[in-house]
């Protein structure tokens, strides 16, 4: 058996070298066994609660038939010591006061020795020993195995912290951490008055290196090209350099996210071009692969953003621009010319929209209306819906506005300005009524969204009418998203059901508070047998859902009184209102 002293100095020597997480954990239990003369040790921590010890690590077999056994903290041995933070120490465990029996133990658990794992000021848990024979451990093992858990525990602190944040697959920081790092960074920035970048980098035809040689070979050029951006590739480039301040992260899929503090976009835009060259001049021959190359997108604050969603948008919008020009290329995201030009090749772009919608942002030149939305009975006004009228010639309807501001990056910006306007009457509301604001997608991104005014003071009056539902890709972000406005008072409203499958998908998974039927299923519907029975089901549906549908688009009285027969209980459209100046009081319908 090799000394003490021996053991202990391998441990610290081998502890100075990268280990994944599960990796170090496994060689200081494998250590804590041989410094204890024992074939049994275990490591348990704390989970993030601080109340739970969860086996994470083991030398040797494990005692219990369920190896995942868990412990409270304060719940046996090992509970004690953690409740306490002291070492343990007993000849028979079985025995001592403390001990917790569980059901299902294989044999006697002997002597037993435990020791608090501690960084700092933090309890992190526990490393044990057990030994089949009475009294084998003495209190020299006892001042070892407490060198050995001062020795280890730092660097399992660190090692978890990175576990947390890193991506498995290559090493990087991950894409929850990334989000992270630009929330600090663009605080910051404007705490500070400094520059501050976002490179997003995409892996061209990465898809195709999957699908022709394997996932393997796809994972292995992945990791190929996260060592280069880390600085560890095979070739140097000394005009590619990252400080110690910049970082970079792998964002998700094939792409990949470079942070530059303290950096203008023109800055950002030199260093990516850098990197764009230097990655095409890399060598992957011992992958089978030739030559790789990347695209860029590159954005700033406060150049192009002010928040993180809109800096990533705005990122998103540069880096899907490179990639329609051709790959192989970076691209600086503008508010205009470069986003114009980008789209050109997938679809004819008028440059001037873009313009305008700068013009148009700013200068808030939009009108407002509002039409009523009645009980389908009574007639009585429940609500209002603010309907958008652009004023510049460029835009001829609130459709192709949004559809410009989307294409630009812009919808949060203009989301704002919209709301700011729609929202200027509210107080002219009657006590019991609801005001629908329609609000896209990717509006659920804007961080400020219930901290404006006057939302913030109308939230429970308010209904947001979620658009363009085709475009909603994370569903569990939205959900989050709107728990957070339901948290302040609002509800939610889903838009165009009927309108396709991403419709009906997004009423299963969203739950909304009402639901707006496609107006094509109300066009003539006195005269479509087949689509009656269709907005029936959705009725049905939502009645044992509890959620009141309105029938949208409603232009004559064949199509109210159908509506009415088949049990909608509220409609909105110009046959019984048309949308006007805050707030039109609709007259009774002649049926």
């Amino acid at each position: 058996m090799p000394s003490p002293l021996r053991v202990l100095t391998e441990v610290t020597r081998e502890l100075q070298g990268s280990h994944a997480f599960s990796d170090l954990l496994q060689l200081i239990a494998k250590h804590c066994a041989v410094l204890l003369d024992t074939s049994r040790a275990s490591i348990r921590l704390l989970d993030p609660s601080a109340t739970r010890l969860l086996a994470v690590c083991r030398a040797g077999s494990p005692l219990h038939l369920n190896p995942a056994e868990e412990f409270r903290a304060g719940e046996g041995l090992m509970g004690w010591i953690v409740e306490n933070g002291e070492s343990l120490r007993t000849g028979d465990a079985e025995q001592d006061p403390r001990f917790a029996p569980r059901p299902g133990l294989k044999e006697a658990v002997g002597s037993f020795l435990g020791v608090p794992l501690v960084a700092g000021d933090a309890t992190l848990g526990v490393i044990s020993a057990t030994h089949p024979e009475p009294d084998h451990f003495t209190e020299e093992h006892e001042e070892h195995l407490t060198l050995l858990a001062g020795i280890a525990a730092p660097h399992i602190e660190i090692a978890r912290r990175d576990f947390v944040v890193r991506d498995p697959l290559t090493g990087l920081f991950n894409h929850a951490h990334c989000h992270e790092a630009l929330e600090r960074e663009i605080d910051r920035s404007v705490a500070y008055g400094l520059p501050f970048s976002l490179v997003l980098i995409d892996l061209d035809h990465f898809e195709a290196v999957n699908d022709s040689r394997g996932h393997q070979v796809g994972d292995a050029l992945l990791k190929a090209i996260a060592e280069i951006l880390g600085g560890r590739g095979p070739r140097r480039d000394a005009n590619f350099r990252l400080r110690g301040q910049d970082s970079i992260a792998r964002y998700g899929g094939d792409e990949f996210a470079l942070i530059l503090p303290h950096t203008p976009k023109n800055g950002a835009a030199a260093k990516a071009e850098v990197l764009r060259s230097y990655l095409e001049g890399c060598d992957f021959s011992n992958l089978d692969l030739p030559a790789q190359t990347v695209s860029l997108g590159v954005a700033a604050v406060p150049d192009d953003a002010y928040d993180r969603a809109s800096l990533v948008a705005a990122t998103e919008h540069a880096l899907r621009a490179a990639k329609r020009s051709g790959r192989n290329t970076t691209v600086c995201y503008s508010r205009a010319l470069a986003v114009a030009s980008a789209l050109e090749s997938s679809r004819a772009v008028d440059i001037e929209k873009f313009i305008a919608l700068e013009t148009t942002i700013e200068d808030k030149a939009f009108d407002y209306v509002y039409q009523p939305i009645v009980d389908s009975h009574t007639h009585a006004v429940v609500a209002y819906e603010a309907l958008c009228r652009p004023t510049h010639e460029c835009f001829p309807g609130p459709a192709v506005l949004f559809e410009t501001a989307e294409s630009a990056g812009r919808v949060i910006s203009l989301g704002r300005a919209c709301r700011t306007v729609s929202m200027s009457p509210a107080d002219q509301l009657d006590d019991d009524c609801l005001l629908f604001i329609n609000l896209h997608p990717r509006e659920l991104d804007d961080a400020a969204l219930m901290h404006e005014e006057p939302l913030a003071r109308w939230a429970s009056r308010l209904v947001f009418e979620i658009t363009e539902t085709a475009a909603i890709e994370d569903y569990d972000r939205v959900r989050a998203v709107i728990k957070a406005l339901r948290g302040h008072g609002a509800r939610i409203a889903l838009d165009d059901l009927g309108a396709g499958y991403a419709g009906l998908n997004s009423l299963a998974q969203l739950q909304p508070d009402f639901v707006k039927l496609d107006m094509a299923l109300i066009r003539r519907i006195h005269t479509k047998s087949a689509t009656r029975r269709l907005v029936k089901h959705i009725l049905e549906f939502c009645s044992g859902e509890d959620i009141p549908v309105i029938s949208e688009g409603v232009e004559t009285a064949e199509e109210h009184d159908m509506v009415r027969k088949i049990g909608c209980p509220l409609m909105q459209g110009d046959f019984l209102a048309k949308p006007g100046p805050p707030f039109p009081i609709p007259a009774p319908p002649k049926s």
